[in-house]
C-alpha cells in the first residue's frame, strides 16, 4: 500500500466527516471565502475568458469557485475526493437554480 493509499484509507475509517474531525471548523464561514468573487474575476480577467469555456474544478470543495462560475454562465464540473463537500455544492447549485456536473 503507498503513502496516499494509507491516508485515503485512515481518513475513510474515521468516519463520513474526517474533515470536521481534522479542521475542527465551518470552512464555509471562514475569511477566505469572502475573496470567491474577486478570486474568480482576477482568474477570468488573467485567462482571458469570453464566457464560452467549460470549466472543470479539480478539488472544488464545496463548490466556492465553482457556483461563482456557474452565476457568472459558465458550464462547470466540479470534482472532489469528499463526497459530502460534492453533495454540498450541488445542494447549492440546486438551490440557487444553477446547473452545475459534480463527481466525486
Amino acid at each position: 500500500m503507498c503513502k496516499g493509499e494509507k491516508v485515503n484509507s485512515t481518513l475513510k475509517s474515521s468516519g463520513k466527516n474526517w474533515y470536521k474531525e481534522i479542521w475542527g471548523l465551518d470552512i464555509k464561514n471562514q475569511s477566505w471565502v469572502e475573496n470567491t468573487v474577486d478570486e474568480v474575476a482576477f482568474i477570468i480577467k488573467t485567462l482571458k475568458l469570453n464566457g464560452k469555456e467549460k470549466i472543470l474544478d479539480m478539488a472544488c470543495g464545496f463548490g466556492r469557485h465553482s457556483l461563482e462560475f456557474a452565476r457568472r454562465g459558465y458550464e462547470v464540473v466540479g470534482v472532489d475526493i469528499t463526497k459530502d463537500y460534492v453533495d454540498d455544492a450541488i445542494k447549492s447549485a440546486d438551490h440557487e437554480k444553477l446547473k452545475e456536473e459534480s463527481a466525486s
